[in-house]
């Protein structure tokens, strides 16, 4: 967030828009300082990261905030420069990748048919086509509480009788459904086959048995 703290004289200050809020700069010191950052600083670099450039930012803020000095607004500048071109290294260095000087030819060419298509059928094309104020103020009254009898705007009611027609096409395409009670009873008559088959088994084991002692 910009630092909006005498806006007057920020105006005469190159590249002000660096300035951010001091609690912005607080966030910053105590993260670096924080026992987990330390750890993953560790982890990446092998060493803890310095951290006095974000304590010294937060007290230049301070400064500026306070008494407007330009001088400690201009040393938060300087730090900023700092960081963006640490943070940008990496870009700027890569030799990997040919960085383009124009777009490409074809950048604007006309989308496919099946994709205007489903753009036309969009929820935000609809809302577009409509009246644009009424459904605006109709959104409003809903989330104020203004209706009694509030009445959806287009897209949402387009919307909902989409789902309301596919929910009617799977019930006619699914299979009826099984009641409770008979899955029940077909589940007792597999287990109770089961226990026959089982029975059965076991009575032929011990007569066989039998027959080999005898």
């Amino acid at each position: 967030n910009l630092n909006k703290s005498h806006i007057e004289i920020l105006h005469t200050i190159p590249e002000s828009w660096m300035l951010r809020e001091c609690e912005d700069y607080k966030k910053e010191m105590k993260s670096c300082y924080a026992f987990k950052s330390r750890f993953y600083q560790f982890y990446v670099h092998g060493k803890a990261s310095e951290c006095s450039h974000w304590e010294q930012s937060f007290d230049d803020c301070k400064e500026w905030s306070r008494n407007a000095d330009v001088e400690a607004a201009k040393r938060i500048i300087a730090n900023e420069k700092i960081r963006i071109k640490e943070r940008l290294k990496g870009h700027y260095e890569n030799n990997v990748w040919e960085k383009r000087t124009a777009p490409p030819e074809d950048w604007d060419v006309p989308l496919p048919d099946w994709l205007l298509k489903r753009q036309k059928e969009s929820n935000l094309h609809t809302y577009f086509d409509g009246d644009k104020e009424e459904n605006e103020r109709v959104i409003n009254d809903i989330v104020n509480g203004n209706q009694t009898e509030q009445k959806l705007p287009q897209f949402q009611q387009r919307q909902i009788e989409q789902e309301t027609s596919s929910q009617e096409a799977n019930k006619e395409t699914s299979p009826p459904p099984v009641s409770n009670a008979v899955a029940v009873k077909d589940s007792d008559k597999e287990m109770e086959l089961l226990l026959k088959q089982i029975s059965s088994s076991d009575s032929k084991k011990e007569s066989d048995r039998r027959c080999s002692i005898m």
